[in-house]
């Protein structure tokens, strides 16, 4: 369940690390539970544009969210039948920060810096700087 001080973060997307945290597993298990088909996952292309075979995944905070909430309401009726996640204890801490941190860019819309930098016709690393300081 949503803690009342993250419920409000605007953070709709983020990467396997935050994801795991949230749901309270190992940061591979994001992955994982994807091939599953227990999370959706969009991969998109490195920032290094120039290599083509490096991606990396984001994934939806609701999903997250609820699978995370599945899991806390199957513990309360008795268990999964599995051993308890390792990583709970990592999900206050990443909710808090997720409170802290802004973003206006849709999980269906999100792209790369690398594809930023393309579109833009720029280096990779000024997309983020660009936005930061309010001119894209």
């Amino acid at each position: 369940m949503c803690l009342g001080f993250a419920c409000d973060s605007p953070i709709l997307h983020f990467g396997s690390w935050e994801a795991a945290c949230l749901m309270g597993v190992h940061w591979t298990q994001a992955g994982r539970m994807s091939q599953k088909g227990l999370l959706t996952k969009r991969t998109l292309k490195s920032p290094i544009v120039s290599d083509p075979e490096r991606t990396f995944a984001i994934y939806s905070r609701r999903e997250c969210e609820e699978n995370f909430a599945d899991y806390e309401q199957k513990m309360r009726d008795g268990g999964t039948g599995r051993r308890e996640r390792t990583a709970v204890g990592e999900r206050i801490a990443m909710l808090k920060k997720l409170a802290s941190l802004e973003q206006h860019i849709a999980y269906d819309d999100a792209i790369s810096t690398g594809e930023a930098g393309e579109i833009l016709g720029v280096h990779f690393s000024f997309p983020p700087r660009m936005a930061q300081a309010g001119k894209i």
